[in-house]
């Protein structure tokens, strides 16, 4: 019996499993997308699912925004004390299209103290490249902070 050449339109249709590297890296992606929503859910339930804006008491269409950008630094992402609860108006219009931060920021300072806020400020330009287990880590410490009391 003669063996016949793969050809190239059989070598297409044949499915090679992905390598370790793109699982990883598809891994992370969705560890990645799971910690920035238990992170969100924390914020919001750190400030008592009600805006943090200065004065106002708004609880509906609350989301969690990052004072120090997650772009940032990667080690800043996952910090809940980098993180505030905001109404939409005061998240998207007053922070992200006027740039007023000012308010925000003493919000925070107000509530962790103004050396921890000074240590954060001082951690977020650290880059930090984490493994598949380390983002497994963050998770389960997430998880485990967001079945407590507050």
């Amino acid at each position: 019996m003669t063996r016949q050449p793969i050809t190239r339109l059989k070598m297409k249709q044949v499915k090679r499993p992905p390598s370790k590297s793109s699982r990883d890296k598809a891994e992370k992606k969705r560890l990645e997308k799971q910690l920035d929503d238990l992170w969100s859910q924390i914020v919001k339930k750190t400030w008592g699912n009600k805006c943090g804006w200065p004065g106002c008491e708004y609880t509906t269409s609350i989301a969690a925004h990052h004072y120090f950008h997650k772009a940032q630094g990667n080690i800043a992402r996952w910090e809940l004390d980098n993180g505030i609860a905001l109404d939409f108006y005061h998240h998207i219009q007053v922070v992200h299209r006027q740039g007023n931060t000012e308010p925000i920021r003493d919000a925070i300072i107000q509530r962790i103290g103004q050396k921890n806020f000074d240590d954060l400020k001082q951690n977020v330009v650290k880059s930090w490249k984490p493994t598949v287990d380390e983002l497994r880590e963050v998770k389960w410490n997430l998880e485990a902070l967001l079945l407590k009391e507050f």
